[in-house]
């Protein structure tokens, strides 16, 4: 037994600390290529070798897989212990630079769309700056005004905050959400400014978006931007969510109602063309609309936490990997 411990521990010296492959491993040691992979395998089960990832302790990496596995996302980021929200705000700043940086590298310049509500001022509060290479960047906000006294969640204080965080330049759009009068809605977008609003949009790299939920507690009911007529309609329509006032099913597919005439914002069609879809949101209430916008695509890349995703793939969480 000694004898074989030994050459677990030699097999295993040599891969892992003097990086020689298996075949090299083989033949210093006269023994079969095979027979190195099981030794290999035999050192981690039994614990001659322990492999530590720094910083895997703050994210839950088998949920994230599991997650991109299901539903094809780009990428998915779950951080553990999410006691005070935080670490999202961190987590999400952090793979955003990242992001940012891949996009300047590719086309010298990076443009982002982006819209509002608590998770995304979470992110601008809680921002790291470290790492962050590119500067020529644009933050575009996504969505008209919102009419509450919390005012870092309006989307042109996100815009304009994120905008300073990376030295950049910020677009914002001086309008309400909803109109009353889709002819002015018409009119207003015809007008220079709001034009040439609606034409980065067609340019954005980045989206970062909050996921709305259409109950009483919901931000859109919250503050009176739905009334309770307009409310019981959008139920009747199947209706669980929003992104940036763009309305959801259950499956992620898009409800259309005449709201969507009224709105001041990107379109659904312009928002869909985005390559890469940040969505931010965590939490109980939130738990079926993150679903729908991942089965539909609306995002593509997700940032929550790890008891969100738990309660997502509550039907997978037995299942092994490779199993």
């Amino acid at each position: 037994m000694k004898e074989i411990n030994n050459e677990i521990i030699q097999v295993a010296y040599y891969y892992y600390k003097l990086n020689l492959n298996q075949q090299e491993i083989a033949t210093k040691l006269n023994i079969s290529r095979q027979k190195v992979n099981r030794l290999i395998q035999r050192a981690l089960t039994e614990n001659i070798v322990e492999i530590k990832i720094n910083g895997y302790e703050n994210f839950d990496i088998d949920l994230e897989y599991r997650l991109e596995c299901k539903y094809g996302l780009h990428k998915a980021i779950v951080v553990k212990d999410n006691i005070d929200t935080n670490p999202i705000g961190i987590a999400a700043s952090v793979y955003l630079n990242k992001l940012i940086d891949y996009v300047i590298e590719e086309k010298k310049k990076c443009s982002i769309g982006i819209s509002w509500g608590n998770a995304l001022s979470n992110m601008t509060r809680n921002y790291q700056k470290d790492g962050l290479k590119g500067t020529d960047v644009s933050v575009v906000q996504l969505c008209g005004g919102i009419n509450t006294n919390e005012v870092e969640i309006k989307p042109e204080e996100v815009t304009n905050e994120l905008a300073i965080i990376l030295g950049g330049k910020a677009y914002n759009l001086f309008a309400p959400a909803l109109l009353e009068n889709k002819e002015l809605v018409k009119l207003l977008k015809k007008e220079k400014y709001y034009s040439n609003i609606l034409q980065k949009y067609k340019k954005l790299d980045i989206s970062v978006v909050g996921i709305g939920n259409l109950d009483e507690e919901g931000t859109l009911v919250k503050y009176s931007y739905i009334e309770d007529d307009i409310y019981e309609k959008l139920h009747e329509h199947a209706a669980i969510g929003d992104i940036c006032f763009r309305m959801f099913n259950d499956e992620g597919e898009r409800v259309v109602t005449y709201l969507d005439d009224l709105i001041m914002g990107i379109s659904s069609e312009d928002y869909m063309q985005i390559p890469y879809r940040i969505g931010i949101a965590y939490g109980d209430n939130k738990v079926n609309q993150i679903k729908a916008a991942i089965k539909g695509q609306i995002i593509n890349i997700l940032i929550t936490d790890d008891q969100t995703v738990k309660k997502i793939l509550d039907e997978e969480l037995a299942v092994p990997i490779g199993g």
